[in-house]
């Protein structure tokens, strides 16, 4: 299940059968009531979570001011940022009902991108495309929070 489950993810779905099953080999599953915070803006980014069932909210800002900036459902992932550079988080995810995840850590990710130069580039154009699409909705987000 893991390895199919990571090749239809948009951020591993360029990545080689032998990336795929490596990174299927070391993979945990997580659950969560609705209502709990899957990570904090801040903490540690030491993984990538992959929706296999339930519905997220990522927010960022200071808490008494959070801006929900995306809802995210069964087959995507958050947690890319802090997985590829390991900085801290820089938004909350929290389950908006019982959420199922496939847990990818962050060491075993490096691991097998370090050791593979076709998964490297495949990443990279997943990652570019993603920040690009974040680039396109900049302006909204500006005028949402100007007009709160």
């Amino acid at each position: 299940m893991a390895r199919d489950l990571l090749g239809r993810t948009e951020l591993f779905k360029g990545l080689p059968e032998t990336s795929l099953a490596q990174l299927a080999t070391v993979v945990s599953e997580a659950e969560f009531v609705e209502g709990q915070v899957l990570f904090r803006r801040g903490d540690p980014g030491d993984a990538l979570h992959i929706i296999v069932g339930g519905v997220v909210q990522v927010s960022v800002g200071e808490d008494d001011e959070d801006t929900v900036i995306a809802v995210f459902g069964p087959g995507e992932c958050v947690g890319e940022l802090s997985l590829i550079d390991g900085r801290p988080r820089s938004a909350t995810v929290e389950a908006l009902e019982e959420v199922h995840t496939v847990v990818v850590p962050r060491d075993a990710f490096l691991e097998v991108i370090r050791s593979n130069v076709p998964t490297m580039e495949a990443l990279l154009v997943t990652v570019v495309e993603r920040l690009r699409h974040i680039d396109a909705l900049a302006p909204d987000l500006a005028q949402l929070r100007a007009s709160s």
